[in-house]
């Protein structure tokens, strides 16, 4: 004879995270190696349908200083639009958020957007380098090559593969 435990007319209740209504967890849960949540990003988003890529930013937009002196940026977060982004404080716990902001204001010092608004100031022979640990190297003061040569064949791409060929508009493009 096969007995059920359960009644099939009324099947036994189950909560969101698993537990009986008696309070115990499921045999299932119980012996199921769950990995280390020290955020409790379970309890606090992913069972309300927060996916775990939201929480993740992608980049920094922006940055302004409130009135009361704390630093805010414009956070861009991974699988979500332009129009969800949201202002941050720069102590926030968010992971990899403190190499994003590096990263974002590394590129605003490339581009000569710094806060001073003003020129860069040519470095004299002494002073050290300070620019080696940025993500973003500035521009060169000149360029790298000589930008008077025309190219007139193939020939003269030595940048170029072997095997492959330019059309004559494409090196007029380039000269």
């Amino acid at each position: 004879m096969y007995l059920r435990k359960n009644d099939m007319d009324e099947p036994q209740r189950f909560d969101e995270e698993g537990e009986t209504e008696e309070g115990g967890m499921s045999r299932r849960l119980k012996h199921h190696n769950k990995p280390d949540d020290p955020l409790k990003l379970y309890e606090r988003f992913y069972r309300y349908g927060i996916r775990p890529t939201w929480l993740q930013p992608n980049r920094v937009i922006n940055k302004r200083i409130m009135k009361d002196g704390t630093v805010q940026y414009l956070v861009k977060w991974t699988d979500m639009t332009y129009a969800d982004c949201a202002w941050e404080d720069e102590d926030a716990e968010i992971p990899d958020l403190p190499g994003l902001i590096q990263a974002y204001e590394d590129l605003k010092y490339v581009c000569g957007a710094e806060a001073g608004r003003g020129k860069k100031k040519k470095k004299k022979k002494g002073e050290e380098d300070e620019d080696k640990a940025r993500k973003y190297q500035p521009f060169p003061e000149r360029p790298l090559t000589n930008l008077d040569i025309k190219y007139k064949d193939n020939t003269m791409c030595k940048w170029m593969p072997d095997g492959l060929a330019l059309h004559p508009y494409q090196l007029e493009g380039i000269s």
